[in-house]
């Protein structure tokens, strides 16, 4: 059985890059209770440590090498296909 803290699911959430508004809306419950599992006021269920942590670990480990801008670089055009389309 596995115990989850508050700052563990704020951790997990905040690498998802997920705001309280967005864990609460794929939980369905309102920010209040995300907000009070934060602080530590309200336990947070044993499902949602075992759905959330998974997922945050994985978002963690697989997170894309830096720099990425292979992602962003456009091609150069070539001369002999620019002449072609010039003729």
């Amino acid at each position: 059985m596995y115990r989850m803290t508050g700052r563990e699911l704020e951790a997990d959430r905040e690498v998802l890059g997920w705001p309280r508004s967005e864990l609460a809306r794929r939980l369905k419950c309102d920010e209040g209770t995300i907000r009070m599992m934060e602080r530590g006021l309200r336990s947070i269920p044993e499902q949602v440590a075992a759905w959330l942590h998974p997922i945050a670990t994985l978002a963690r480990v697989l997170q894309p090498p830096e720099p990425v801008e292979w992602l962003v670089r456009v091609p150069k055009r070539r001369k002999e296909s620019a002449d072609k389309k010039d003729a």
